[in-house]
């Protein structure tokens, strides 16, 4: 565990969506998922029942000088984490973790205070008495909060978390080799153009994400539990994954950025740092597809676990703070539901068009990954299996 230190640019950080949602899982651990987070969960101490122990609600307060972060490296912008420093005389250490990481390390038991988790993971935790509820009355700027994330589907009532970073799912494509007159913005191109690209084309490591985008390709719903429907998106990838370079491992951001990836479905915050790295900017473009674009978030909890869970909410609210929250976008390059959040992001949208969001993403979460049940996660599994076996 180290001091808070963020890492080489942009604005001290590196990171990719499945660091930001997690390659080789995010969106949500997919390599967890994949052999039941539930069963991870229960057998590191948690409970696979379907309500949280009740544990008393936390309010912001320092309570513990130093705050253990488990998160993603550089996810919040170094000059909040440093005013916050100083602001309480709190030292902030942080653990990393990459995707497929996240329900290992808070199911641990390790003292962590607070985490950012996949959105989609969300309910297992709180069901497995991981998280912590929060005593929202006592937040100085949770009136900042978009109205529909005060009530999100993965957190009725918002108990237990508060909004983060959320990104949408597209196909990033190196202009040089795949020109913009070849795409007709659908899932289908990644489909008919990768037998041309000298398996130059990828696959996310993402069995959520990735079965999703076969979801949509094969004319269904990306949270589909029908067994045929889902057993058509496992051969859809079955059939592609031959044409690739396999999955993109370990990260679609050093695919991209390496020029390796000419095709590759990625996330709009990797985009965004991918655009920042490259010398030419015109090297790369996005594209969102009209079957619908994968939306997931990694929001923040405070860790059942944790020996400063006070601070943790103190944290939290800190990073509510309107200045200290447009910081974060900057650093993140991830939308945040917040006024003063979605308000840079669209301000940063002007710079990035590919960063722009339909309004029913933060309204009505259109195209968001729902959690899995235990049915559902089963058949992804299977045939998640399949397209493993040939990646």
């Amino acid at each position: 565990m180290n001091s808070y230190m963020s890492g080489p640019d942009p604005l001290g950080g590196k990171i990719t969506r499945r660091g930001l949602f997690g390659t080789g899982a995010r969106i949500g651990g997919a390599a967890l998922l994949a052999t039941g987070a539930g069963d991870l969960l229960a057998a590191c101490g948690g409970s696979s029942s379907t309500s949280a122990p009740a544990m008393q609600p936390v309010a912001p307060k320092v309570d513990g000088k130093v705050l253990n972060l488990l998160t993603y490296p550089g996810f919040f912008a170094e000059s909040a984490v440093k005013g916050f420093e100083k602001e309480y005389g709190v030292k902030v250490e942080s653990t990393a973790f990459v995707g497929g990481q996240e329900l290992a390390k808070i199911a641990s038991g390790q003292p962590f205070d607070l985490t950012t988790p996949i959105a989609s993971q969300l309910p297992e935790i709180i069901a497995s008495g991981l998280a912590r509820p929060l005593d929202h009355e006592k937040f100085k700027y949770w009136d900042q909060i978009l109205p529909a994330f005060m009530n999100p589907p993965y957190d009725p009532g918002a108990k237990y978390s508060v909004p983060y970073a959320f990104a949408r799912c597209g196909l990033v494509y190196a202009t040089e080799w795949v020109k913009e007159s070849e795409l007709t913005g659908s899932w289908a191109d990644l489909w008919r153009l990768a037998p041309k690209l000298r398996h130059r084309a990828y696959v996310m490591n993402d069995m959520q994400t990735s079965m999703g985008m076969a979801l949509e390709y094969k004319g269904h719903d990306l949270n589909s539990g029908d067994a045929k429907q889902i057993e058509e998106a496992g051969q859809a990838l079955v059939e592609l994954m031959p044409s690739t370079g396999g999955f993109s491992d370990p990260s679609d951001e050093e695919l991209i950025i390496s020029g390796q990836g000419w095709l590759v479905p990625s996330w709009s915050n990797s985009m965004y740092f991918s655009v920042l790295q490259v010398k030419d900017r015109s090297s790369l473009g996005f594209q969102f597809c009209k079957e619908g674009s994968l939306v997931d978030m990694n929001p923040m909890i405070v860790d059942a676990a944790g020996k400063s869970p006070g601070t943790a909410a103190l944290f939290i609210d800190w990073m509510l703070k309107p200045e200290n929250m447009e910081a974060n976008v900057r650093q993140v390059g991830a939308g945040v539901p917040t006024k003063a959040g979605m308000a840079a992001y669209e301000e940063l949208g002007k710079e990035f068009p590919f960063l722009k969001v339909p309004p029913d993403i933060v309204t009505s979460f259109a195209g968001w990954q729902k959690p899995f049940t235990a049915e559902r996660r089963k058949l992804f599994t299977e045939q998640w299996s399949r397209v493993q076996a040939v990646g």
